[in-house]
């Protein structure tokens, strides 16, 4: 079984899921059932032209995509910066 992150903008709407398959087709299925179960909320995209149609999808190795980037916390992902201001 492979996990898929599945994010779609379609007509003003934005969903955004994990979802599991033997296959990517397999994967889309549950990503489907999620949304008619409710399991994936439905969210307001404003940002996109509703005219436009956005789907994709990436396998997952590990299974999880929760990774903290907020530069607040002690343990974020990334690269730190140092700003040096001389005064020459």
């Amino acid at each position: 079984m492979k996990s898929y992150r599945i994010q779609a903008r379609i007509n003003g709407i934005y969903l955004n899921g994990t979802c599991n398959g033997p296959t990517k087709d397999d994967a889309f299925v549950d990503f489907l059932n999620k949304i008619k179960s409710g399991e994936i909320k439905v969210q307001k995209e404003t940002f996109y032209s509703k005219d436009v149609v956005l789907v994709t999808y990436e396998e997952i190795e590990s299974g999880n995509t929760s990774v903290a980037i907020s530069p607040f916390q002690k343990d974020a992902l990334g690269v730190q910066v140092e700003s040096v201001v001389s005064g020459e």
